[in-house]
């Protein structure tokens, strides 16, 4: 595993222009106290100067954001850590651009066993999928974080265990939007052990990534009914949101176009359509649901952080009044 750290160093003193001080500081912030909390929410986190993955390490940056009103830190500490966990990230995208390409092309240039040579076609089959992922996730719900937290767990932990299970060639999940291979490469992993005592660690979050990206794959197939490869580019055509009002309500204006088209005809005294008012309770009812779905999404994603607390060797049930809340009882 490469270590990064003389690298950032580098950064550091010639980029940034910092002095050996303020250098130190830096890797030291990282070592003793980024490292330690990172760890406690990654078992398998080693070190941030392990990876320039710029999407992992924005990652750590939301969680390490997102815990700043905790009581339980120091907040002076905290605050420099965010700040140098910034500045890391922007090293990562330097090195990225500057330097990792330089480095992987030279690689490739020296490798002798083909079948870990990353074709151009899959490079780009990569980059649009997973973009049209990601386009297809916000508009059904998800926040960015999610987002972030499920595409690093494909490509962190879901393409690892295709790989090491079921096709030492494989490259990533994003190169397809084939939903019977995905749903058969699933349907192998829920009979693995390893895999299946992970997911439990995760209360579920690798399983959950996996399964949204094949309900993401049997849409777009479904939508354009067509392989990826001849799949139109998403900014060519018409967005994932435009064909999924077109597929539930025969592209049915939306809330806000009704109630202006009902304000003006009212400024004017004209009879609105009793057309008009039925698509306007259609609008509403779409826009209920949709923020129901947001809302369900956000609750699960916020309660699914919080039992990562709770060690796999722990069992417990879990009950819910509206008197009471949320009661986790703790069996012995």
């Amino acid at each position: 595993m490469k270590n990064y750290e003389q690298e950032f160093k580098k950064f550091l003193f010639e980029v940034k222009g910092l002095g050996y001080g303020t250098v130190s500081s830096y890797i030291s912030t990282i070592t003793s106290y980024l490292d330690n909390l990172m760890a406690k929410k990654d078992t398998e986190h080693t070190s941030i100067l392990h990876t320039v993955d710029t999407e992992l390490l924005e990652l750590y940056y939301l969680d390490l954001k997102e815990n700043k009103n905790s009581k339980n830190i120091n907040l002076k500490r905290h605050n420099n850590a965010l700040s140098t966990l910034n500045t890391y990230i922007k090293f990562s995208k330097y090195y990225s651009r500057n330097i990792y390409q330089m480095q992987d092309k030279e690689v490739n240039n020296n490798q002798t066993n083909t079948s870990s040579i990353i074709k151009k076609d899959e490079e780009e089959q990569f980059d649009k999928n997973k973009n049209r992922f990601i386009k297809y996730a916000k508009e059904n719900g998800l926040s960015d974080h999610t987002i972030y937290h499920y595409c690093n767990t494909i490509t962190k932990h879901i393409d690892n265990y295709i790989r090491k299970h079921i096709d030492k060639t494989h490259y990533s999940i994003f190169t397809t939007i084939d939903n019977i291979k995905l749903n058969s490469w699933y349907n192998i992993l829920l009979n693995k052990y390893e895999y299946n005592e992970h997911n439990a660690k995760t209360h579920n979050t690798i399983s959950s990534a996996l399964k949204k990206y094949i309900e993401f794959a049997e849409f777009y197939r479904n939508c354009y009914k067509s392989s990826y490869i001849e799949t139109p580019n998403l900014e060519e055509t018409v967005t994932i949101s435009e064909k999924n009002k077109l597929k539930q309500s025969d592209n049915t204006p939306n809330l806000e176009d009704i109630e202006k088209e009902i304000a003006t005809l009212t400024k004017w005294s004209l009879p609105i359509p009793k057309e008009l008012l039925e698509a306007k309770e259609i609008a509403k009812e779409k826009e209920k649901k949709k923020k129901q779905r947001l809302l369900k999404n956000n609750i699960e994603y916020s309660l699914n952080n919080i039992l990562t607390q709770i060690p796999i060797s722990m069992k417990y049930n879990i009950s819910y009044t509206k008197e009471d809340g949320f009661i986790i009882n703790f069996l012995e």
